[in-house]
């Protein structure tokens, strides 16, 4: 005969235990919110399309912006001018 520790004896559980049965428990028992027919009453509902506010009609300023105001005697390399450098010694 076991030896018994504590005032706790093994019984039969009063109600079925959920971790004792594989499934995927009460998720798929709850109504979807997807759709129009089975949609979950206690869940918000909104429209599924809105044409929402009407927009200004185009733009009559057609310039790249202040982003494209490129000086004169610029290129993709920097500026156009010969180097800042000379083959001279410096004075001491």
């Amino acid at each position: 005969m076991p030896t018994w520790v504590g005032t706790w004896r093994p019984h039969r559980p009063r109600a079925p235990i959920a971790a004792l049965y594989g499934g995927p428990g009460p998720k798929y028992g709850l109504p979807t919110n997807v759709g129009f027919r089975l949609h979950d009453p206690s869940r918000h509902r909104a429209p599924a399309y809105s044409f929402g506010m009407r927009t200004e009609g185009p733009r009559t300023d057609g310039s790249p912006g202040p982003a494209y105001l490129v000086p004169p005697g610029t290129t993709a390399h920097g500026p156009a001018r010969s180097p800042a450098f000379s083959i001279y010694s410096r004075p001491r």
